[in-house]
């Protein structure tokens, strides 16, 4: 009797890196992506906190207005910069969520027909093992 052993183990182990590449992949932009989300509540909040600290001075010129308008302008460009790279991370994520699914797929296909050839082996192991048993039956009970 021979052990049992999956002809394509070595294409099953390589699908099961690549999902797991893949996995990785995904789990790489979605901190790509929470990084640029953090950014982007950090620049509403480094704007909110310059608006506030003109707002609290008890005399403001115009050089300090000047300064917070420009610095306005400079914190939507990169709030609309942030936003654009959070959409592009999104679409990745996406496609990535589809590059896992067929993956883990394909993984699972040869899973499912690894499965199959062991419980067909093991159907025929035991039928190996129940002719062997029942032949040393015989051969005992006819020494007997």
């Amino acid at each position: 009797m021979q052990n049992f052993r999956f002809s394509l183990e070595k294409v099953r182990a390589w699908r099961s890196t690549q999902v797991e590449l893949e996995e990785a992949l995904l789990e790489r932009l979605f901190a790509e992506r929470k990084r640029l989300e953090s950014a982007l509540a950090s620049l509403d909040a480094s704007k909110t906190g310059e608006e506030r600290a003109i707002l609290e001075l008890s005399a403001v010129d115009g050089r300090q207005l000047a300064f917070l308008d420009r610095y306005q302008r400079h914190v939507e460009a990169s709030k609309k910069k942030t936003q654009a790279a959070i959409a592009d991370a999104s679409r990745r994520i996406a496609t990535q969520r589809a590059r896992v699914l067929e993956a883990r797929r394909n993984f699972q296909l040869l899973e499912k027909l690894n499965e199959r050839r062991f419980a067909e082996w093991r159907v025929e192991f035991n039928r190996e093992l129940e002719a062997q048993a029942g032949e040393a039956y015989l051969a005992r009970w006819r020494r007997q």
